[in-house]
This record gives C-alpha cells, sequence and structure tokens, in this order.
C-alpha cells in the first residue's frame, strides 16, 4: 500500500526534486562566487544549507528525497536515475566535508594575539605549529572540495536534463518549468528552459502547453488552463486536441461554475 502511494505521487515528488535542485545548484554558485571573491566560506551558510542529522538543511533534504525517489521505486531505475542519485550523494558528502573544513577555519583558527607566549615560547610554538597544520591542510581542502562540488554540480545538471526528457508526461513539472524561467535560467543559464523544452518535444513546443493545460484543467484550475490550451493553438492553430480541451475549460468557466 506505502508503494502504491508513493507511486501515485511520483510525478510531484519528481518536480519537488528539480526544483529543490535548482535552489541548490543556485545557492551552491552563490557561494563559490563568494568564495572566489573572498578566500572564505561563512561556516552559517553552510550550516544552514547541510544541516545536520537532527535539523536537516535544504541539500541534506535534497539527497534523502533524490533516494527516496529513485531508490524506492518497484520499477528498475535506468542508467540517468542511477547517475542522477548517485551524483547528488557525491554532493552531499562533499558538502558534509567542506561544513567540516570550514568550522575548523572560522572556530579553531589559533591566534598569537590570543596566546600568553610569555612562558614557556619554545613549548607554545611547537604547538602552534601543528595547529597551523591543521588549519593549512583544512584552508587546501576548501579549496580541493569548492571545485569537486563545482564538476559535480555541472555533471548533475547533465544528468538532469537527461533525465527531464524521460518525463515529458509529468503535467506538473512542465507546468513548474514553463511557470519559473527565471528560476531555470539562473540555475542552468540564458535559454535553458526553451532548450529543455525543445529536448522533451522536439520541433513541437505546443505540446508543452497542452500538458501543462491539461494537468491544470485535472486541478480544477480551469483558467489557467484555458491560457495554456490559447498558447499551444497560438503555436499550432490546428492542435485538434488543443481545441476540444479549450472548449472544456471554457465550459468549465461558464456562469455558475467555479474556477
Amino acid at each position: 500500500m506505502a508503494n502504491q502511494w508513493f507511486e501515485e505521487r511520483k510525478d510531484l515528488f519528481f518536480r519537488d526534486l528539480v526544483h529543490s535542485f535548482l535552489e541548490s545548484k543556485i545557492f551552491f554558485d552563490d557561494l563559490y562566487q563568494y568564495y572566489k571573491n573572498n578566500d572564505t566560506i561563512v561556516f552559517e551558510r553552510m550550516d544552514f544549507w547541510v544541516g545536520s542529522e537532527i535539523k536537516k538543511g535544504p541539500l541534506w533534504n535534497l539527497k534523502d528525497n533524490c533516494h527516496n525517489i529513485f531508490r524506492k521505486s518497484e520499477s528498475k531505475i535506468n542508467l540517468s536515475e542511477y547517475l542522477f542519485d548517485w551524483t547528488l550523494g557525491s554532493i552531499f558528502h562533499e558538502g558534509m566535508k567542506l561544513k567540516e573544513d570550514v568550522y575548523q577555519l572560522e572556530v579553531y583558527l589559533p591566534s598569537h594575539d590570543k596566546i600568553d607566549t610569555s612562558k614557556g615560547a619554545e613549548e607554545i610554538e611547537e604547538v602552534l605549529e601543528e595547529y597551523f597544520a591543521v588549519i593549512d591542510k583544512a584552508t587546501r581542502n576548501l579549496d580541493a572540495e569548492m571545485e569537486s562540488m563545482k564538476n559535480l554540480f555541472l555533471k548533475a545538471v547533465g544528468r538532469l536534463k537527461e533525465l527531464l526528457t524521460k518525463h515529458a508526461h509529468n503535467g506538473l513539472l512542465v507546468r513548474f518549468l514553463l511557470e519559473n524561467k527565471k528560476l531555470i535560467e539562473k540555475a542552468l543559464g540564458r535559454n535553458s528552459l526553451k532548450e529543455i523544452i525543445s529536448s522533451l518535444y522536439p520541433d513541437q513546443s505546443e505540446s508543452a502547453y497542452f500538458i501543462a493545460g491539461k494537468s491544470c484543467l485535472k486541478g480544477g484550475w480551469f483558467k489557467k488552463a484555458k491560457e495554456y490550451f490559447k498558447t499551444a493553438l497560438a503555436i499550432n492553430p490546428d492542435y485538434t486536441e488543443a481545441k476540444k480541451h479549450l472548449k472544456e475549460a471554457e465550459q468549465k468557466l461558464s456562469p455558475g461554475r467555479n474556477e
């Protein structure tokens, strides 16, 4: 019963996964730019993004949700799904290491100014050398981890685009894509929405609006459905199915009926 409940809502969960991934990609891009400009990362931001076992952050939840979608499925997952799940898991574990190194640098960085060196100066300097060796290692780790996460996110973007082509039927996803152009292009680059729609519906962009319209119609969003069907017909005036569903949406909007 639990698996049936999950399978019936898989389209919704996948849409939410895409949304969460885009937001995490944007968060990391901002983090990376800040690091390049300042040679440091604020621990508070990493703590918010990664979180902990008790209070999971957006990146932790993204990893968990991805595992739930692809590892709890009753059917076998394809290679793109497996690699996307694996890549997000790798991003999360790099994020955990990054968070620990940022914490070490922010909280445990030793300072001569705060240590009384009037007695046992030689011993203190010896100990400080060990501390600075640890800090130096954390600093070098920081750079390697940031570059690793950058490369992993680039790979995840490629896998996501492959995955999206398998979800052309997902009206909830298509609606999200069409209604969030700014978010998508901030995360994936200029013209990325157009490229995604073209990959989902080669030479038939009107199909995207038709699928979105059907989703709205099913959910009771009749006014929005009407807009989508009209857009589909503006692209392809001979789209018979869009004409039929437009008529249905208009009937639902007739006086005496709720939207």
